[in-house]
């Protein structure tokens, strides 16, 4: 009987170092929920390695440009009940330079400022979200002095003496 929880012992003790290691290529990001309204959000977000990369999608009417991504790598402990004292989370903010225009997306790919240490205490649960962006502004439909609703140039720019907002 002895024999065979040895056996049994080595066994288990041999096949735990042939589990083999599942690590895939690219990890998926947790995209942050944006509320419905939100004209600017992120798609097909991705972490292989150091780079991070996915599409910003502009849901506006007009173009924006300067798109800036928010990064958090939130460190999950293996035991949450007793947490090191060393927390590797931390947040990282990017920018997408150049414009999108209305309707329409650009891809983005950054590189980390650091790569994630690799731990054994733990994991990191990584998440994207639209920080803020420069919003290049709905353009006046030419020969008018009007803006979109009804609202005069002089109105949107303050202009309160009619004689300085002459065409």
């Amino acid at each position: 009987m002895r024999r065979f929880y040895v056996l049994v012992g080595s066994l288990a003790v041999f096949s735990a170092g042939m589990w083999p290691v599942v690590t895939s290529a690219a990890q998926s990001v947790q995209i942050v929920e944006a509320r419905a309204a939100e004209p600017i959000t992120l798609q097909n977000v991705e972490l292989e390695g150091d780079v991070i990369s996915g599409e910003v999608v502009n849901h506006a009417k007009h173009a924006v440009r300067d798109v800036n991504v928010l990064i958090r790598h939130a460190f999950v402990w293996r035991n949450e009940f007793r947490p090191g004292n060393d927390d590797p989370s931390r947040a990282e903010y990017y920018t997408v330079a150049g414009e999108i225009s209305a309707g329409s997306s650009k891809h983005f790919s950054i590189h980390l400022a650091e790569p994630l240490p690799t731990r054994t205490d733990g994991s990191f649960v990584t998440r994207a979200q639209v920080a803020g962006y420069t919003d290049v502004g709905a353009a006046m439909t030419t020969g008018s002095n009007e803006w979109p609703g009804g609202l005069s140039l002089c109105a949107a720019l303050g202009v309160r003496n009619r004689a300085s907002c002459a065409n």
